[in-house]
């Protein structure tokens, strides 16, 4: 009856556990444990009080049957002693009434009283022993019926036992559906918070892509305004150029004898090298001069002047090249102090760089500017504003007077540094610009995050095309300033495209023409490119653990150096690809310099230091501090000494390094 009653408080408190369970999940564990230890009560009641009273009786049971037996043997042991007496007794009566005695036995009153005791002892023992052997069967019985109930209670035992087990297994299943739901719902509960994150993020963005688009919105107006009064303003000059157009007409119909000759030698060389031509005499020069001369007495206003590529050779086009001393006349000494510290920029400074005489010194920053300084005294000469986006490099040709820079918006501008005009962009990247250089072949290579390497022809990008417009405006006798053409062009041309596989982060030219490029990439490895053939001559691996992000070549040409984010420098041999020093440092995107004679190696760190090592040694030599953020740049004045320039990128400073005298 037990077993009966207890089934349903156990079905009522599995299903009360999980339906708390389905309720409240987060009260389990208090609920789970007094529902458990509540049916551990129920078990115990169930299979342990109704047989307490079952093994009481069943032990006494078997005392009485262990007495009885007891009882039975010692009433055993005393019927066989009168069995034996009364056998012996039987042979004495035999024998006496053999010997003829019996008359004896019987005419004695104690003998004959004697057997009749024996005989009613015998009789009641035998009765007792009959009573003994009913009641052994009784409790036999009893033992038996005793025996048949404990074994239905093992079985039921035994199907209770198998009953809590499956619901220790069932427990074992729900506590570990139980565990894997609240990782789930942890887990869904971080997703959810990220998710509410990144929600706020995007509201606070929304929000200010609002305010920005209200800003831009503002600046559409005011650039529709200034739009609508340049086209006015340029109408008037085209007005008036025009008129100027028609003095210059009646003019050159004055001249016309002078034009068919002239015409004949522009058609014949009309080709990209017609800028070296010098075919024409100095007679027409002579009359072409004195014609300038008389149209800029007409005109009100300067003439504008003939097409560069129709002068005699001056110093604009075969100016000779600056001589700069040798590598090996050179003497560099390892500065030990800061000696100037110039601020200029308004955001954090990206780059910078020195011409090849050291007169100009250039920097760009986020704040899309591109600052000029003179190499020497450190002054200010100009600040260019790009109008793009976050400058990433800066460099300087050969001759100096040009420079170009590379920004994020994918763009490459050549700037001239004597009008501070823009000369010429080149757009063909479709990621980010990080590194460009000039060759001494009027050429311009660069390093994309598009992972390309592109080389573009300066000539082949406005000369050609500028001196066909000249050609035919001369013809129709327009004769318009080169560099007002120029002004108006803003596109390039590449002449060779290089897959690198990886983002390009910085090149370097192994030598001026740039047929060799040395090239740092985001997998961490540095590739040597042939730029003529377009062919990968080799790709070196394992020598740093973090991206490249500064290649240089030193100044003989036999080495180059490589700064990585894993803190290192390493120093390589251009003819084995093997690296011949190792240099440890603290730095994050700064890119390190030769000395002019090749003898020392200078890098900034991302606390501001600048170390400075010598080569044969391997040793470091010198560390200045003046920064207080991170070195983006280092540069050595060309013509050697001590002058050394660093640009640190929050601290919006250069600092300009020497020696005290």
């Amino acid at each position: 009856m037990s077993a009966v009653v207890a089934s349903p408080v156990i079905t009522k408190l599995e299903n009360q556990s999980s339906a708390d369970h389905h309720n409240n999940p987060n009260t389990l564990d208090h609920q789970w444990a007094a529902t458990w230890t509540a049916l551990l009560d129920i078990r115990d009641a169930r299979e342990q009080t109704p047989f307490v009273s079952l093994f009481q009786a069943y032990n006494d049971a078997v005392m009485i049957a262990e007495h009885r037996s007891a009882e039975i043997l010692n009433i055993q042991s005393q019927l066989s002693l009168l069995r034996a007496e009364l056998s012996d007794t039987t042979q004495q009566l035999a024998e006496a009434r053999q010997n003829g005695q019996v008359n004896w036995i019987n005419s004695n009153p104690d003998t004959l009283a004697r057997l009749a005791n024996l005989d009613q002892e015998v009789k009641q023992l035998k009765e007792e022993q009959t009573d003994l052997y009913k009641t052994n069967a009784g409790s036999a019985q009893r033992v038996l019926n005793l025996m048949d109930a404990s074994h239905v209670d093992k079985e039921l035992i035994k199907s209770m036992t198998e009953r809590v087990d499956q619901l220790l297994n069932l427990n074992r299943v729900l506590t570990t559906k139980l565990s894997d739901n609240q990782d789930l719902i942890k887990e869904k509960d971080h997703v959810i918070q990220i998710l509410r994150d990144e929600l706020s993020a995007h509201q606070l963005e929304l929000i200010q892509r609002e305010e920005q688009l209200n800003v831009k919105t503002k600046r559409v107006a005011e650039l529709e305004a200034d739009n609508k009064t340049l086209l006015e303003r340029w109408i008037m000059l085209k007005q008036k150029e025009a008129s100027h157009m028609n003095e210059a007409n009646e003019i050159m119909e004055a001249q016309v004898k002078f034009m068919p000759k002239l015409a004949t030698i522009l058609f014949c060389s009309f080709n990209r090298r017609i800028v070296r031509l010098k075919l024409v005499t100095v007679y027409y020069f002579d009359q072409l001069r004195a014609l300038k001369n008389k149209v800029s007495t007409k005109r009100k206003e300067p003439f504008l002047g003939f097409p560069l590529f129709l002068l005699p050779s001056d110093t604009v086009l075969d100016k000779p090249e600056k001589i700069y001393p040798e590598t090996s006349a050179l003497q560099c000494v390892v500065p030990t102090t800061g000696v100037r510290k110039m601020t200029a920029h308004d955001g954090e400074i990206s780059c910078i760089a020195i011409s090849r005489d050291g007169g100009l010194l250039a920097t760009g920053g986020n704040d899309r500017k591109l600052i000029l300084f003179n190499g020497n005294t450190c002054s200010q000469k100009a600040i260019i504003d790009t109008a793009g986006q976050s400058i990433t490099c800066v460099a300087f040709n050969g001759s100096g007077d040009s420079v170009l820079s590379t920004s994020i918006d994918h763009s490459i501008k050549v700037w001239n540094t004597l009008t501070f005009r823009s000369k010429i962009t080149f757009t063909g990247h479709s990621g980010k610009v990080c590194a460009a250089r000039f060759t001494n072949s009027n050429r311009i290579v660069s390093g994309s995050h598009d992972r390309s390497i592109k080389i573009w022809d300066l000539v082949k990008g406005y000369s050609e095309f500028l001196n066909a417009i000249s050609l035919h405006c001369l013809v129709c006798g327009c004769f318009v300033r080169r560099q007002r053409l120029m002004k108006r062009l803003d596109y390039g041309i590449g002449i060779r495209t290089l897959f690198t596989l990886s983002s390009c982060n910085d090149l370097a030219l192994l030598d001026s023409e740039g047929q060799i490029i040395i090239s740092g990439h985001l997998d961490n490895n540095v590739r040597i490119w042939d730029a003529r053939t377009g062919n990968n001559i080799r790709e070196i691996t394992g020598i740093h653990s973090g991206q490249v992000t500064s290649v240089e070549v030193s100044p003989n040409q036999h080495q180059f150096l490589t700064t990585s984010r894993d803190h290192t420098l390493q120093l390589l041999d251009v003819r084995t690809y093997t690296p011949i020093a190792t240099y440890a440092v603290g730095m994050n995107w700064a890119r390190s310099c030769f000395s002019p004679d090749g003898s020392f190696i200078s890098s900034g760190s991302a606390d501001g230091t600048v170390f400075f090592w010598d080569i044969a040694s391997k040793k470091m030599v010198q560390s200045n501090k003046e920064h207080k953020s991170a070195v983006c740049g280092v540069v050595w004045h060309p013509q050697g000494g001590s002058a050394v320039y660093s640009a640190s990128d929050k601290d919006k400073c250069v600092v300009q390094w020497g020696t005290l005298n």
